[in-house]
């Protein structure tokens, strides 16, 4: 069973993309801000995370080159979720996914990212 680690602000989205992954038989860690993030990687690692792009404190850009750097973190897949039109472009991101995010592009990116076997341009997923 794969583990997919969500952080977003908005603990409604949170509880939806949840109920999403679990009954699509993910196991599920969430976390509601980049910090709490880098603490429960600390504790486990994902196969995944699937991050909001606005966040209060470290946005989900940040968050990204955050784990990218480090090495411990460097390889897990980040999809980054937004219904911002201005997202940085150099961010090292695997992928972007638009809100609201449809379930069936959501396990559609994921498939693809973990297959991804090098890191390639991030492309956009609407």
């Amino acid at each position: 069973m794969k583990t997919v680690l969500i952080v977003d602000d908005e603990r409604d989205a949170v509880d939806v993309l949840s109920l999403m992954l679990e009954m699509s038989g993910f196991a599920v860690m969430v976390a509601y801000d980049g910090t709490q993030a880098i603490a429960c990687l600390e504790q486990r690692r994902p196969d995944l995370i699937l991050s909001d792009f606005m966040m209060p404190g470290m946005d989900g850009v940040a968050l990204c080159r955050r784990l990218k750097g480090d090495r411990a973190t460097a390889d897990i897949p980040f999809i980054l979720m937004t219904a911002a039109v201005n997202v940085p472009t150099d961010a090292p991101i695997d992928r972007m996914i638009t809100k609201p995010v449809e379930l069936a592009k959501l396990l559609d990116t994921f498939t693809a990212v973990s297959r991804q076997t090098n890191h390639s341009p991030v492309r956009v997923v609407r």
